[in-house]
Parts: structure tokens; C-alpha cells; sequence
């Protein structure tokens, strides 16, 4: 399975594919940069009354975009960009949330 392939634990590759699949239910097909906000804020567990910078939010939807092929994001490419900015396991090693390292 995936959690083998990316080397993740199975819990955080479920909640990963949880958010992920729960926006993308709702917006249809693509994934738009409004839905990957969305994703990025239930898969680093930030607060309801957090928000992340919206310029970093940008910066990030075209890197994924640009690594997808423009073709519309599907959770692995989601996975394999999640991948290269956050730890595998759902809390660093010094147990910060990933949005505390954002």
C-alpha cells in the first residue's frame, strides 16, 4: 500500500487521505486552491482559530500544481509534496504539530 511505498506510518497516511478525500468529495474532481487551503489546515491540525499565511498557501499550491503536471492533484501528488515539507510521522520529533513548524 501507500503507507509501505512513502515509507509513513498508517495512522498518518489515514488522516492524511481522510482530509484530503473529504474536501476533494466536495468540490468534485480538481482540487482548487481554496480546497488545498482547506486540506493544508485539517492535515497540520491547525486550530480553528488559526489561520496560515495565505501568500505561504499560494507559494505552496503552485509548487504542488507545477509538480502534478497541471492535470489536477490527486491525493499522491498531494502525498509526494506533503512528503518534502513535513515529517512522515504526524508530530515532529520534538512533538511540535506540523503547523507549528510552518
Amino acid at each position: 500500500g501507500l503507507a509501505e511505498k512513502y515509507g509513513m506510518r498508517k495512522d498518518v497516511l489515514s488522516h492524511l487521505k481522510e482530509t484530503f478525500d473529504g474536501c476533494a468529495r466536495e468540490s468534485g474532481e480538481q482540487i482548487s486552491e481554496q480546497d488545498f487551503s482547506r486540506i493544508l489546515h485539517g492535515a497540520m491540525k491547525v486550530p480553528p482559530d488559526m489561520t496560515l499565511p495565505p501568500r505561504r498557501v499560494a507559494t505552496f499550491w503552485t509548487e504542488i500544481c507545477r509538480s502534478s503536471g497541471g492535470n489536477g492533484i490527486i491525493f499522491e501528488d498531494f502525498l509526494q509534496w506533503w512528503q518534502r515539507h513535513f515529517s512522515t510521522e504526524q508530530d515532529g520529533p520534538s512533538g511540535m504539530l506540523p503547523y507549528e513548524a510552518f
